[in-house]
């Protein structure tokens, strides 16, 4: 949620993903005041993602590359610019 406040708008986009149901993923996005979009019940995309656990953080560039791993990882990339 801090890379959302401190990042989000423009080209930068904070999404999250779970595999519980929806209800599930707007009772935690209301609770935490999360202020990006939460997709449920995204298995395929975890498959596809190959996420292992959870919280898990990518950092992923337009073209759809994971360019980050881990929160640390994103945060360092960040701050060498989102392009570096």
């Amino acid at each position: 949620m801090q890379l959302q406040a401190q990042h989000g708008g423009g080209d930068f986009r904070v999404v999250g993903l779970t595999v519980a149901n929806a209800r599930s993923a707007t009772d935690f996005t209301s609770r935490h005041g999360a202020a990006y979009p939460m997709y449920a019940d995204a298995r395929a995309q975890f498959a596809a993602m190959e996420i292992r656990y959870v919280p898990a953080v990518y950092l992923v560039d337009p073209d759809g590359t994971v360019v980050a791993e881990g929160l640390d990882a994103a945060r360092k990339r960040i701050a060498k610019g989102i392009d570096a």
